[in-house]
């Protein structure tokens, strides 16, 4: 800056520079950011679905269980 404190036009122009390229970065970093957050969400999708798939195997597991408890209680219970 010029001694009697005020801003040149050459000040301006390096402040409005500085400016565009904070700018600039920001932009960039939330770009970033974005697509930070797109693979979170993705990966968070094949857990959820990954944890479904786990749970459906065990109602499937307990659905055999019980049904092969009431088929050897029938056969138990048959007067052979």
């Amino acid at each position: 800056m010029a001694k009697n404190n005020s801003a040149t036009k050459s000040d301006i122009r390096a402040v409005k520079s500085d400016i565009r390229a904070v700018k600039s970065d920001v932009k960039a970093l939330g770009k970033d950011v974005l697509e930070m957050k797109v693979e979170i969400l993705g990966e968070l999708k094949d857990m959820r679905e990954e944890f479904d798939t786990h749970q459906f195997s065990h109602i499937r597991i307990n659905d055999e269980l019980q049904e092969h408890d009431g088929r050897l209680k029938k056969l138990e219970t048959a007067k052979i």
